[in-house]
């Protein structure tokens, strides 16, 4: 569809954002459904995310996406963040309504309906181990909470940030604790699910977070990297007779959240997931 005066924009802002996939993504998508959308990739540094959303607002874009490193900073310069995104402390989806520019986060609800919707995974009751401590490790234990996690482990390689993320969701009325990687054998073997949140594992020669003697048969293994497509992580998990998944479908479902929230349609999924070779 040709650009024109009535073209509704949305876009990206991170540091850098030249990797990203979501403009290829969405893009695609707009033009399957014929919408007058387009969506384009902003290189905003540090220093400059206030202006960004000034600029924004300025220009009447409809929304963006945010990504590292902004997606805390970005809060200071909203008008509202959603329940979710307050609670994780983070956003990656901004939008307007009712003349607010307003913060959400699908980080976390994207991870859940592409268990539920690609895996056919249901979460409540079962325990889970998160590997890291970080952003999205925050994110995801938020929703695994709402959606009836029956006891959530936090493991990071510093103890005292997975004691600390662990200690904000314990008012939510779940069994939830915090300990380090090498304290952590026994979780991890009973666990019914394992989720590297963290970005070991991307590079080659990355070390293994955890011995792969842990994992046991019929476990789920989850890492949120995508690529490169089987880590580390899922090669020994594996091996030792887990169900591996990466974190593709995390990617998709997360971006296909705030795509419903722009235009008020459901996305099509599919036609997203077909961008990724």
């Amino acid at each position: 569809m040709p650009i024109n005066g009535q073209t509704k924009v949305v876009g990206i802002i991170g540091d850098p954002v030249k990797h990203s996939l979501s403009p290829q993504m969405h893009n695609v998508a707009f033009k399957h459904l014929n919408l007058d959308f387009v969506y384009i990739p902003f290189h905003v540094k540090p220093e400059s995310v206030g202006e960004a959303i000034k600029g924004m607002r300025a220009l009447a874009m409809v929304g963006l996406n945010v990504t590292v490193p902004h997606k805390i900073e970005v809060m200071k310069y909203l008008d509202e963040v959603s329940p979710d995104a307050k609670a994780i402390g983070a956003v990656n989806t901004i939008f307007f309504k009712d003349n607010k520019c307003i913060g959400d986060n699908t980080d976390g609800r994207g991870f859940i309906r592409a268990l539920i919707e690609d895996e056919g995974i249901i979460i409540a009751g079962k325990s889970v181990v998160i590997l890291g401590a970080g952003g999205s490790a925050r994110a995801i234990g938020h929703s695994l909470i709402k959606d009836g996690v029956g006891r959530l482990i936090f493991c990071n390689r510093t103890v005292s940030k997975a004691e600390s993320i662990a200690g904000s969701f314990q008012s939510m009325g779940i069994s939830v604790a915090g300990m380090g990687i090498i304290d952590s054998r026994d979780e991890i073997a009973q666990a019914d699910m394992i989720i590297n949140t963290t970005s070991i594992g991307m590079k080659q020669g990355d070390p293994l977070l955890i011995n792969p003697e842990w994992i046991r048969k019929r476990q789920i293994v989850y890492d949120i990297i995508y690529s490169p497509p089987e880590t580390l992580l899922l090669q020994a998990a594996k091996a030792r007779g887990a169900r591996v998944m990466n974190g593709l479908g995390m990617l998709i479902h997360q971006g296909a959240l705030a795509f419903e929230i722009w235009t008020g349609c459901p996305a099509p999924v599919e036609v997203m997931r077909n961008v990724f070779p």
